[in-house]
């Protein structure tokens, strides 16, 4: 299990670096490739060309009764013969290998960057069943995957006038609702173990993965994503999966929330930050849908960032998460660190309000804020986090 998890961590998370260099490489190979090719091309139309001059010059000669100087240009020609025949080869031998390089620079291009890669297609992704292949279970085994559902009746700010279903029950598995996974972490190990394994499945139910436009830059991790039926971060892709029924996943801290904890300069390493926006419960009150905050304690821990400011500015200006971090052996393998999910009570939609209106969604905001808090709180001593706090930033 151990060998599975750091090859595919190398493998998945570490394609971030090997993909773009062997890419690099591979088309610098090409360009190098075309021009020995232009060189050899040249090499060749100057020896053919004195070729034919030693031709012309050997036919003029003929009639000459020297026969020491006939045995030299027929040694000459022969040589020269035998030097094209070479370059020939070369020639040949270097366009088998600009046409390998380029078919496949342009088949990875298509396989890692088109949406028409037939991979990506509805059939493969039922066929592929990537929630049960063995590196997931090893991934899972790693982490010592273990969640907690906290009690209900402590929420005494959720006052509704609505059957909610027993969490983990098939009738939770069915209702449409909102699943709010915090924090981010570095890598959002958290938020992928929350829908990617099929054991999590039997816990949290099938709901599809919001995510950012970014994911679609990282080499297989897109993939697997894509294999679980992912919906695009956009306000119009979240709002036409909801219109449609489906059951969705958010991890609302985003980009910000990557660099937000310590080493940043201002914050506490005892403290943990997570940031709660209002888009997704603007969202959930517009289809009176339940969100379902979800803490998991260690998902910060599993990589340590190098605090470099100009990367944060650079991550919004690309609006794409650009990262140094490092794992054991300071490779992209992350620490073995136990994940312990809390699921807090959910947060609905007050009957007494317009849905989507200001003060409905600032209800559920203070509302989700105060639960994360309590969850927080209530389960930091068992998972041995007596000495911590959690620090919400509302944005």
């Amino acid at each position: 299990d151990r060998i599975q998890v750091i090859g595919s961590a190398l493998l998945i998370i570490g394609s971030v670096v090997w993909v773009p260099t062997a890419y690099y490489f591979a088309w610098k190979k090409w360009c190098k490739i075309r021009t020995d090719i232009v060189q050899v091309e040249t090499e060749l139309l100057h020896l053919q060309e004195n070729n034919n001059k030693n031709i012309i010059t050997s036919i003029n000669s003929n009639n000459s009764n020297d026969t020491d100087t006939q045995k030299i240009k027929i040694d000459t020609l022969e040589g020269q013969k035998e030097r094209i025949d070479f370059w020939i080869k070369q020639q040949q031998y270097l366009r088998r290998q600009a046409t390998v390089y380029g078919t496949t620079i342009l088949l990875v291009s298509f396989i890692f960057f088109s949406k028409y890669s037939p991979h990506r297609t509805k059939w493969f992704q039922s066929w592929v069943q990537i929630k049960k292949w063995k590196f997931i279970s090893s991934w899972v085994k790693f982490i010592a995957m273990e969640v907690v559902v906290s009690d209900q009746n402590q929420s005494h700010h959720l006052t509704i006038d609505r059957h909610l279903p027993a969490i983990g029950s098939t009738e939770f598995h069915k209702e449409q609702s909102v699943l709010a996974f915090v924090p981010h972490g570095i890598f959002p190990f958290a938020y992928g173990f929350g829908f990617i394994p099929y054991i999590s499945e039997s816990i949290f139910g099938y709901f599809r993965p919001v995510t950012a436009t970014a994911t679609s830059l990282v080499p297989f991790l897109r993939d697997i994503i894509v294999w679980c039926s992912k919906v695009d971060a956009s306000s119009t892709c979240v709002d036409t999966a909801l219109k449609n029924k489906h059951r969705i996943g958010i991890n609302p801290g985003g980009i910000d929330e990557i660099f937000l904890s310590y080493p940043k300069p201002g914050t506490n390493p005892n403290t943990e930050y997570s940031i709660v926006r209002k888009g997704f419960l603007r969202l959930a009150a517009k289809y009176n849908l339940p969100v379902y905050p979800i803490y998991c304690f260690g998902a910060t821990k599993m990589f340590r960032r190098v605090e470099l400011p100009f990367l944060e500015q650079l991550s919004h200006y690309l609006r794409i998460s650009i990262v140094l971090f490092y794992g054991v052996w300071g490779l992209p393998i992350p620490f073995r660190q136990k994940l312990l999910y809390v699921i807090g009570a959910p947060i609905l939609p007050p009957v007494s309000s317009p849905e989507s209106s200001d003060a409905t969604v600032a209800l559920m905001h203070t509302q989700f804020c105060d639960e994360l808090q309590r969850i927080f709180n209530q389960h930091k001593s068992a998972y041995g986090w007596d000495h911590k706090s959690l620090e919400i930033i509302s944005k």
